[in-house]
């Protein structure tokens, strides 16, 4: 592993930037929110954000209609009973007070980036 993408899998503490799912150390994606800053992403965030920029993809997230297929997927991996998440990762990933919530926003004392 790159010391850029050590770094930023650490800072993260093995989990990704946007949405908090754990993260596998060789399975992640090198991501930038702002230009110069590295964070881990797990793969599906780092598709669905593409090169958007951190305000873009926020808003992206917040326009998903609940009736969409990813949203009713979202729900459905939730309820799965094999999920092993701890319930502090489990919030990150869903609507908080009817506003899109990512992980690193729930978690501010954390450092990302370098």
């Amino acid at each position: 592993m790159s010391n850029r993408k050590e770094r930023a899998y650490n800072a993260t503490r093995a989990h990704c930037f946007y949405c908090g799912c754990i993260v596998n150390a060789m399975n992640f994606h090198l991501n930038q929110p702002q230009p110069g800053v590295y964070v881990a992403a797990c793969p599906d965030c780092a598709r669905f954000k593409g090169s958007d920029d951190l305000e873009t993809f926020h808003a992206k997230l917040e326009k998903l209609s609940e009736n969409s297929i990813q949203a009713r997927l979202a729900l459905k991996y939730r309820d799965a009973p094999a999920q092993q998440e701890d319930d502090a990762v489990l919030e990150s990933k869903y609507h908080h007070n009817n506003k899109v919530t990512f992980y690193f926003e729930r978690h501010p004392t954390h450092h990302y980036g370098e």
